[in-house]
C-alpha cells in the first residue's frame, strides 16, 4: 500500500479507507502499510524535478510541498516518441502527523501492534521518511 493511505486528502476519508480494509481481512490478520512523511517531502521533494526516457517513453516528474497546507504534490508529464499528446498526472497526497492516522484506527476493528520507522523495527520518530504501520483486525 505504498503512500496509498497518503492519498486520503481529509481525516474522515482516512478513516473509512482503514474501516474498508477492516472489512477485507480476516480476523487476526495483519495488516500492513505505510505512510510517507513530513520530513520526506521537506528533504527529497520540496521543488524537486527529475526526467527520464526509457523505450520510446520519457517524463518528467515535478514535485512540490505545501508545508502550510501539509500536501505534497507530485505531477507527471508522460510522452511516448510516437505520439503527440502529453499524458499529465496530478497527484496530491495529504501527509499527516502519524498521531493522526493511528487516531483514525477504530480500536474496535483493528489492534495497533507497531509503527516503525522504514522498512525497520525500529520505533518511527521524528526523522523517520516513511513510517510503517502494523494492525491486527480484531
Amino acid at each position: 500500500l505504498y503512500d496509498s493511505v497518503n492519498y486520503n486528502l481529509n481525516p474522515e476519508d482516512l478513516r473509512a479507507t482503514l474501516s474498508s480494509m477492516r472489512r477485507v481481512v480476516h480476523k487476526d490478520a495483519l495488516c500492513i502499510f505505510d505512510v510517507t512523511t513530513e520530513t520526506n517531502s521537506v528533504l527529497y521533494f520540496s521543488h524537486y524535478e527529475s526526467k527520464e526516457r526509457h523505450r520510446g517513453i520519457s517524463y518528467t516528474r515535478r514535485s512540490e510541498y505545501l508545508k502550510d497546507e501539509r500536501l505534497q504534490i507530485n505531477e507527471f508529464f508522460i510522452r511516448h516518441r510516437d505520439l503527440n499528446d502529453v499524458i499529465h498526472e496530478r497527484h496530491e497526497q495529504r501527509i499527516y502527523p502519524v498521531d493522526d492516522v493511528l487516531s483514525a484506527v477504530n480500536t474496535d476493528e483493528w489492534r495497533i501492534r507497531g509503527v516503525f520507522d522504514d522498512y525497520t523495527l525500529d520505533p518511527a520518530d521524528g526523522t523517520s521518511e516513511r513510517i510503517h504501520i502494523v494492525l491486527t483486525a480484531t
